[in-house]
């Protein structure tokens, strides 16, 4: 796959993911979501550049999918607000060495192609 084919893949990517913006997302719902996403980020096979952040991206979603499935309350509890944050954040971690030790002008392609979102990149890179 090229990096062109790759920024296809991502408008894609971010045309999938919803937003709960009126009510409250439930843990069913957001893992089934995780679930997607999983399954698209599998479908692909990422140009050389961008591997390592895509091979983490997809570990930290199956890895907040396992957390999130492992919730002993009913699927159709809303999700904590707290919670939720601090598990994406926990889960993203990994994803922050990746960043640090690219190539800048990579980073910044994926930010241009929106693989990568500028304010989450930026908390990355300060990390």
């Amino acid at each position: 796959m090229s990096l062109d084919e790759y920024a296809a893949f991502c408008a894609e990517f971010a045309s999938t993911e919803t937003a709960e913006e009126d009510g409250e997302i439930t843990y069913g719902e957001f893992s089934d979501g995780l679930g997607l996403l999983i399954e698209f980020l599998e479908s692909v096979s990422p140009p050389a550049e961008v591997s390592d952040w895509h091979q983490a991206l997809l570990t930290s979603h199956r890895e907040l999918k396992a957390e999130i499935d492992e919730y002993p309350g009913s699927k159709n509890d809303p999700i904590d607000i707290e919670r939720f944050f601090s598990l994406i954040l926990s889960y993203h971690e990994s994803l922050g060495g990746t960043v640090r030790a690219m190539d800048p002008a990579i980073r910044d392609w994926l930010i241009a192609a929106k693989c990568m979102d500028e304010e989450m990149a930026s908390l990355y890179l300060a990390g």
